[in-house]
C-alpha cells in the first residue's frame, strides 16, 4: 500500500468537498474560533482532498506526488499545477501539504527555529490578532512534538528494560498523539490562565482549533479528536498538582496522563515509563518557551 489512500469520487466525497469549501470560506470570513468538532472536520476534509489529488497525480505521472528530502518536501509539478487552478480551495490545500505529509526534517527545522519564532513577539502587546498568531504558532509546534511516548519507549528499550518492544498500528499511533495533545491542551490552558488571563479563553479556543485541525490533517478522525479532548479535559481539570514525590504521585496530572498515553503499548503499570514520560514531557514544555510566547517578555532566571 502506498502512503496515499485510494479514494474515488463518490456522492459522499462530493458532499465532503462542498462541506470543506464552506468551512474554508467561513474560516476566511471570520476569525472567531470554530470549535473542536468543526476544526477537526476541516482538517480531515482537507486531508481527503489532498490524498485524492495526490492519487490522481500518481496515476497520471507514474511518480510520487510528494517526496521527502533533507532540504524540504518536494512536490510533483503536476500537483502544483492542479492546486493553482482550484480557486476555491487550492491555496489552503497547498498550504496544508506539510501538515498532511509530515517530513521528519521539517520537525527538526521547527524545533531549531522555535526560539526565533517566539522572539518575534518580544515586546509586542497582545491583541486579538496577535493572540491568534501565537495560538497558531504554538499549536503547530505542539503537533510536531507529539512523540514523547515514542521517545520514552526508545530510551527504556535502549536501557534494556523489557516490555517496551511493541510496535503500534497507524490507528494506535494517532490515538497516542491525541492523548498527548490533550495533555498539552490542559497545560496550555493553565499557563494562559496564569499569564494572560484577559485573553485566556480566546487563546485556548484558537489553540484548540488549530490543534484539532492539524490532528485531522495527520489522519486522526474528528470523533477520536473531540472525544479525547472532552474526556481528558474533564478528567484533568481535577488534578491540581503536576507531579510529586514517589509516595504521592498517584493523584497528579502527569501520573494519570501517563496511564492514558501508555495504553496502546500496554505500559499502564510500568513505573519507569511513568517516571520517564513525565520527565520528557516537562522538558518539551520547557523547550516550548510558553511564558516568553504568551507574555512577550523574557522569563526572569
Amino acid at each position: 500500500m502506498t502512503i496515499f489512500r485510494r479514494l474515488f469520487p463518490t456522492a459522499q466525497d462530493r458532499r465532503a468537498a462542498e462541506l470543506a469549501r464552506q468551512m474554508i470560506e467561513d474560516l476566511r470570513e471570520s476569525r472567531k474560533p470554530m470549535g473542536c468538532a468543526r476544526s477537526a472536520e476541516l482538517g480531515a476534509h482537507i486531508r481527503d482532498r489532498l490524498l485524492t489529488l495526490a492519487d490522481q497525480v500518481e496515476k497520471e505521472t507514474g511518480k510520487p506526488a510528494v517526496v521527502f528530502a533533507a532540504d524540504g518536501t518536494l512536490i510533483n509539478p503536476r500537483l502544483i499545477e492542479i492546486l493553482s487552478k482550484r480557486s476555491d480551495d487550492g491555496r489552503i490545500l497547498r498550504h496544508s501539504i506539510g501538515s498532511c505529509f509530515v517530513n521528519p526534517h521539517e520537525i527538526q527545522y521547527i524545533n531549531e527555529t522555535w526560539p526565533t519564532t517566539v522572539n518575534q513577539y518580544h515586546g509586542r502587546p497582545n491583541t486579538g490578532e496577535v493572540i491568534h498568531e501565537k495560538a497558531t504558532q504554538l499549536a503547530v509546534f505542539v503537533v510536531h512534538n507529539l512523540n514523547v511516548v515514542v521517545e520514552a519507549c526508545e530510551q527504556l528499550k535502549a536501557a534494556g528494560f523489557q516490555g517496551v518492544e511493541q510496535s503500534l498500528t497507524e490507528e494506535q499511533e494517532l490515538l497516542v498523539k491525541c492523548e498527548e495533545a490533550a495533555l498539552w491542551y490542559r497545560s496550555i490552558d493553565e499557563y494562559a490562565y496564569a499569564l494572560i488571563r484577559e485573553f485566556r479563553s480566546l487563546f485556548v479556543d484558537y489553540f484548540l482549533d488549530i490543534l484539532a485541525q492539524q490532528l485531522g490533517l495527520q489522519g486522526a478522525s474528528p470523533k477520536l479528536i473531540c472525544r479525547t479532548m472532552v474526556e481528558r479535559s474533564k478528567e484533568y481539570a481535577q488534578y491540581r498538582e503536576w507531579t510529586a514525590d514517589v509516595d504521592h504521585m498517584a493523584g497528579t496530572l502527569l501520573w494519570n496522563a501517563s496511564k492514558h498515553v501508555s495504553g496502546p503499548f500496554g505500559l499502564e503499570c510500568h513505573f519507569m515509563f511513568t517516571m520517564l514520560f513525565g520527565k520528557l514531557f516537562l522538558m518539551r514544555e520547557k523547550r516550548a518557551l510558553i511564558y516568553e510566547l504568551l507574555t512577550g517578555n523574557e522569563k526572569k532566571k
